[in-house]
C-alpha cells in the first residue's frame, strides 16, 4: 500500500471545517476502502491484524490465537471449562485426573 495516500488523506482532512469535512470524510472512507481491498485482493486480511491474532486467509478476517499467542516453545494453550485461557508446559497439558479408589461396583 502506498503511504502517500495516506499522507495526502490526513493532509486533506487536516484544516476541514463546514460541509467541506464530509467531503474529506468522504473522500478519506473511500480510501481506506480502496486499500482494504487491496490488502484482500492481495491475499491478505481487509487490515493489518492486532498482536495475538492471525490472519484468516479464507474469510480475510483477524481470528485470535489461541492464549493471544503468549505461550512459549515449550507450552501449549489450555482452556478448563469455566476458566480463561493459561499456558502450561508440555508435560502438564491434557493430564488425566489421577485414579480413584472410589470405583462403582455393580
Amino acid at each position: 500500500m502506498s503511504y502517500g495516500w495516506v499522507a495526502l488523506a490526513i493532509a486533506s482532512s487536516a484544516c476541514a471545517t463546514g460541509s467541506a469535512a464530509v467531503t474529506n470524510a468522504v473522500v478519506n472512507t473511500a480510501i481506506a476502502a480502496v486499500a482494504a481491498g487491496a490488502n484482500r485482493a492481495a491475499g491478505g486480511c481487509y487490515s493489518t491484524c492486532p498482536s495475538g491474532t492471525a490472519c484468516d486467509v479464507r474469510k480475510g478476517l483477524c481470528e485470535e490465537l489461541p492464549c493471544r499467542g503468549k505461550c512459549l516453545g515449550n507450552e501449549v494453550c489450555e482452556q478448563p471449562p469455566n476458566q480463561p485461557p493459561r499456558c502450561v508446559s508440555r508435560s502438564q497439558a491434557f493430564e488425566l485426573p489421577a485414579a480413584s479408589n472410589d470405583v462403582p461396583r455393580l
